[in-house]
Parts: C-alpha cells; structure tokens; sequence
C-alpha cells in the first residue's frame, strides 16, 4: 500500500530534490511550516522509508568522468548465480547504478568512468566472470544529459525545476585528496553538519 502524504510532505520532499542541504529553517519557510515540525516530519519520512538517503547531485563531466548506460540480456542463470551477479555490480567501484528490468533486457546499469580503457576494462571483468549467462549487451555512451529531478512531487508550476545540465565542460576541475573525500561523504548523505563532514573528510 502507498505511503499517503500530505500538501507540507510534499512541500519537504520537493525542496529536498532541489537541494538535499537546505536546512530545516529555510524548508520550513517555503512550506509555512515550523522548524521542529519539518525536522520531525523528515524523521518520520526516512523511518517510513520514503526517504531512503540524501543525494548529492554531482556534475562528473565537469571532473572529467564520462558516463554510460549498459543493458544485458541474460540466459540460463539460477537464482544463486543472479544474486551473485548482482552483489558483484553493486560492488564494483565503476558502477554507479543497477536495476532488474523488464522487456528485451534484464539488467541496466550506468557505468562511470574517465578512459574508454577503464570502461573496456569494466565491461570485460564482467563477461569475463559472468560472460557464460550473458545473451546480449548494448552500451550507449551518454553525450548529454537533463536531470528535471522529481517532478511528481511539484503539486504547483511554480515549483519547476531547472534542469540539471551535463554536456560537454569548457574545462576539468582537477580535485585534491580533501575534496575527492568531501564528495565521497556527501554522496553517501547529502545533509551531513558540517562539523562531522569535516571530520569524516580527514578521517
């Protein structure tokens, strides 16, 4: 049965889309709400498990990764050795995203990644241990991208959001180790304090 909202959880959920950091004050602002009540009503969204994390969205082009959706047909695999397919995906450092699909695939996968050898080098480590169930692949490179976010969640045109453009950067922005690890953390949860951001960052 579907979770039901109301008109503030909606108001939350959509500002959290735009921007996962915007604190408790100014979403309560926007959605006419308290302080405290936004804070409890994102507490009880996560434990009812409508809210699974807080992402963070990052512009790769811009750090010079590439990206690509890679689609398989698979054939004659059990459940053991499926199950075994998908830990090894969810484990792979290159791969960003996996999904059981229906239609002439079974398998989606975004695929991350700055070389087309590092990317050949994904795509045969994975035939090479599981090129037996594999039927059928297609790779399509991504040239550019829109991100519109979560837009079933704007119950009023005012509340669009500007696209998330990612195309071809006018130049790389070269990361050092500190901020490599500021991004790794804030991917894992977005609204982070500060404080054990910093921490989490020298650890």
């Amino acid at each position: 049965m579907a979770y039901k909202l109301d008109k503030y959880d909606f108001k939350i959920l959509h500002e959290l889309d735009k921007n996962s950091r915007s604190p408790a004050s100014e979403i309560a602002k926007k959605a006419r709400l308290s302080k405290v009540s936004v804070s409890q009503r994102i507490r009880r969204l996560q434990k009812e498990g409508v809210i699974k994390s807080f992402m963070t969205q990052v512009d790769y082009r811009k750090l010079g990764y590439n990206i690509c959706h890679v689609f398989y047909k698979l054939q004659n695999i059990s459940s053991a050795n499926e199950e075994s397919f998908y830990s090894f995906l969810s484990k792979h450092n290159l791969i960003g995203y996996a999904a059981r699909i229906d239609g002439n695939f079974d398998t989606y996968l975004v695929v991350i990644y700055q070389s087309n050898e590092q990317l050949d080098e994904a795509l045969t480590e994975i035939n090479n241990k599981f090129g037996q169930f594999i039927k059928e692949r297609n790779i399509l490179p991504v040239v550019h991208a829109q991100y519109f976010g979560r837009r079933y969640l704007a119950k009023e045109k005012e509340q669009a959001i500007e696209p998330v453009i990612r195309g071809k950067p006018k130049e790389i922005i070269g990361l050092d180790e500190i901020s490599h690890k500021i991004l790794q953390v804030l991917s894992q949860n977005a609204r982070l304090p500060i404080i054990d951001l910093a921490e989490k960052s020298v650890e």
